[in-house]
């Protein structure tokens, strides 16, 4: 039996539209004014997606892309779910995998920081074990930071450039 399951259904998703990501954070908060990290956060009004999901699809391919003059949607943007784990993968270790995320990720379970990658399009995962309630419902965020250009010498996203990222 596999001991892998799927997760790309369910997804809400909703643009920050501002920079840097605290502010779009802050500016992104519910009625009851919860962060979207926060597990009891409303995201009743969100835009429902499956994954894998290219946010600024429509103005991707509408241009070459040139950072700084293309049309090419740089902004933060978010994604929740929630994750049961099913009963037949409870005790094992649990791990997501993205086949890519351009250009930042920050992954938030039940509201706490599990990970953090920016290294662009390529495919990485992170290991959800620690954070997981292995019975009941687990809140998934995900922000991401496209705003990085390949027209500098050096990362421009939010976060400075790593060694071991």
């Amino acid at each position: 039996m596999s001991n892998t399951f799927f997760f790309h259904h369910g997804w809400k998703f909703r643009i920050g539209n501002d920079f840097p990501i605290r502010k779009a954070v802050e500016g992104n908060r519910d009625a009851a004014c919860r962060e979207v990290t926060d597990p009891a956060y409303r995201d009743d009004d969100w835009e429902r997606v499956a994954l894998p999901h290219t946010f600024n699809g429509g103005d991707l391919f509408a241009v070459p892309i040139e950072d700084g003059g293309s049309g090419q949607k740089r902004t933060t943007a978010f994604y929740r779910n929630v994750l049961e784990i099913p009963p037949e993968h409870r005790g094992k270790q649990t791990l997501i995998v993205f086949e890519g995320m351009r250009q930042t990720c920050y992954l938030y379970v039940n509201g706490r920081l599990a990970g953090m990658y920016e290294a662009g399009v390529g495919p990485f995962g992170f290991n959800l074990t620690p954070f997981l309630k292995p019975e009941g419902k687990n809140g998934i965020t995900v922000i991401t930071d496209n705003t990085s250009t390949r027209n500098i010498p050096f990362c421009g996203a939010e976060t400075p450039n790593r060694p071991d990222a």
